[in-house]
C-alpha cells in the first residue's frame, strides 16, 4: 500500500502495549517539570518578574549556560505530540500556560525594540557568535532559537483543534522568524 502523511491525532496507541505505556510516561514526565524553573531564563532575558521562589534548571537550562532556551523548544514540541489526540486536558493546558509565558515575554521584547525577539539570552549573544567574539556567549545561539521555532511549530501544526494554542505558536514563531529576517537583511546591507 502507498505511504499516506497522517496528522498525529489521528493515530491511537493500543491500551496495554509498549508504545502507549511509554506515551504514559513521557506525558507523566511532562507534567512533573516545573514551567517557572523551565521559563527562567526566558522571564530574566525580557526583564520580566520571576514566579515566587523561581529559580531556573541547571545543566544545559542553567542562567548562565550556552544553550538555555534549546531545552523549551524541545519541550514544546513534546507538548504538542503528547497533546495531539486531544484528550488530555491538563497537558493541553500546560501548552497554553507555556505560550502565555512566550507571549508575555515576547510583548515585553517588542516594547523594547526588538519587535518578535524570543530567547532565553540577551540579543547581544547573536552579535558575539556573529563576529566571532566568543567570550561568554553562548555556543549555538541561532540552534537554541530554532528548537524553540519547531516547538512553537509543532504546537501550531498538532494542535489546530486547540482553541488559541495553534494560532498563538504560530504568532511567537512568525516573530521570531521575523526579528531573524530583519538581523539578517541588516547585516547584508551593511556589508
Amino acid at each position: 500500500l502507498p505511504l499516506r502523511p497522517f496528522a498525529t491525532r489521528e493515530l491511537r496507541l493500543l491500551d496495554g502495549s509498549p508504545f502507549a505505556s511509554a506515551a504514559r510516561t513521557n506525558a507523566r514526565f511532562l507534567k512533573q517539570l516545573s514551567q517557572p524553573r523551565l521559563f527562567f531564563s526566558f522571564r530574566r532575558t525580557a526583564g520580566l518578574a520571576q514566579p515566587q521562589n523561581a529559580r531556573p534548571y541547571g545543566g544545559w537550562e542553567g542562567a548562565g549556560a550556552g544553550i538555555r532556551g534549546h531545552f523549551v523548544g524541545h519541550y514544546l514540541s513534546a507538548l504538542a505530540y503528547a497533546s495531539a489526540p486531544g484528550d488530555d486536558a491538563p497537558m493541553l493546558e500546560l501548552a497554553a500556560a507555556a505560550l502565555r509565558v512566550l507571549e508575555a515575554c515576547q510583548r515585553a521584547h517588542s516594547a523594547k525594540g526588538d519587535a518578535g525577539y524570543l530567547a532565553a539570552f540577551p540579543t547581544t549573544e547573536f552579535d558575539k557568535v556573529e563576529t566571532l567574539t566568543m567570550e561568554g556567549a553562548p555556543w549555538v545561539p541561532h540552534y537554541a532559537s530554532h528548537k524553540v521555532l519547531a516547538g512553537l511549530l509543532a504546537l501550531h501544526e498538532a494542535l489546530p483543534h486547540a482553541p488559541g494554542v495553534a494560532s498563538t505558536a504560530l504568532a511567537l514563531a512568525l516573530g521570531m522568524a521575523s526579528w531573524i529576517w530583519r538581523r539578517g537583511r541588516a547585516q547584508l546591507a551593511a556589508k
